[in-house]
């Protein structure tokens, strides 16, 4: 049931994307950003709380859906900023950078954050250790 929450998380995602550019259009970048970045903070605390999983799927449906605000929002900016073809090199960085993933991983005592990265065949590498806390 729990794996259920991915799917919910990008259908929530994909739908939103509906909404964050024309509200980005009309409400400024500056304002969606604010927005989904608060929203998606809220869920995600209120998510770690979730007690049954019903509220915990309908939480990681309103992570979704604020998800999206930021990455609609940075791609309208770039879409703004720049011309068709620097444009389309930008936009490949972003979303290089939103495939990078931050793991906090156990290990004994301590906790150590892993940053890892999708190739392009699929596979997660880690990159490296960054630090250990604990």
């Amino acid at each position: 049931m729990l794996a259920q929450s991915l799917t919910v998380y990008l259908i929530a995602f994909a739908f939103s994307t509906l909404f964050w550019g024309p509200l980005s259009d009309s409400i400024g970048r500056r304002m969606t950003l604010l927005a989904s970045m608060s929203l998606y903070l809220i869920a995600s605390m209120v998510c770690a709380l979730a007690t049954d999983v019903h509220s915990f799927t309908l939480l990681r449906a309103g992570q979704g859906l604020a998800a999206s605000g930021g990455f609609i929002t940075a791609r309208s900016m770039i879409r703004d900023s720049y011309d068709t073809r620097v444009a389309q090199k930008a936009m490949a960085q972003v979303t290089l950078l939103f495939a990078r993933e931050d793991v906090l991983r156990k290990d004994g005592d301590k906790f150590q954050l892993v940053r890892r990265k999708i190739t392009l065949d699929a596979r997660v590498t880690v990159d490296k250790n960054l630090y250990f806390f604990g």
